[in-house]
């Protein structure tokens, strides 16, 4: 791994530290072991129009991640580092997904409603994979068609998840999760109270993550 220069000095011994530690080397192993799972059952389930997903099993492993920390601030540091030198959209999702239930947790969200905020997190991108991986990884600029294309992305997440027998405020979270309050957002420009109160909580950890 590289070593970070925007840090002041005693930041970056405290970050050099977390990542020789031994509980930050088995949640970062754990956490790719889980994306790389979420990568596997989104493809099969993609590829095989009579497959479904096994969203009991993700949630699970989301859960068991969770409770590998101390606290909930060790696992955001944890998950801050990981991002830094792997930026997939699964883990990126994985990460939603863990800040989804951390902020559950704080607002002292009902077990049930907890477990559908954070599948919603962890799922609310998968229409990402009917997108062209040159598209998704480009480095530069996008054209004005490919922006289109990934504009289209929570469309196509919606339409994968519609059929499955979920919670329809994962569906929905999977439409609106780049959706604005002012209508600034997509695919349809909703506004206020139009957009599901789920996907409004998931596009926090979305923009604390970048």
């Amino acid at each position: 791994m590289k070593r970070s220069t925007n840090l002041p000095d005693d930041m970056q011994v405290i970050a050099d530290l977390l990542r020789k530690s031994i509980s930050y080397n088995k949640f970062n192993e754990n956490v790719i072991q889980s994306a790389k799972t979420l990568e596997d059952s989104l493809s099969m389930f993609i590829t095989n129009a009579d497959g479904d997903l096994s969203s009991n099993e993700l949630l699970n492993q989301t859960k068991e991640i969770i409770v590998m920390s101390e606290n909930p601030i060790r696992t955001f540091h944890m998950m801050h580092k990981i991002r830094k030198y792997d930026d997939a959209t699964f883990i990126h999702s994985l990460n939603v997904a863990i800040l989804c239930n951390m902020f559950g947790h704080w607002i002292n969200m009902p077990q049930d409603d907890l477990d559908v905020l954070t599948l919603a997190g962890l799922l609310h991108d998968v229409g990402k994979m009917k997108i062209p991986e040159e598209i998704i990884k480009k480095p530069g600029i996008l054209t004005e068609e490919e922006y289109t294309e990934i504009k289209n992305h929570p469309r196509r997440g919606y339409n994968l998840l519609k059929p499955m027998k979920l919670d329809e405020r994962i569906k929905k979270v999977a439409l609106m999760h780049h959706e604005r309050c002012d209508g600034s957002g997509y695919p349809d420009g909703l506004r206020g109270d139009q957009i599901d109160e789920f996907a409004k909580i998931v596009q926090l950890p979305m923009y604390m993550m970048h």
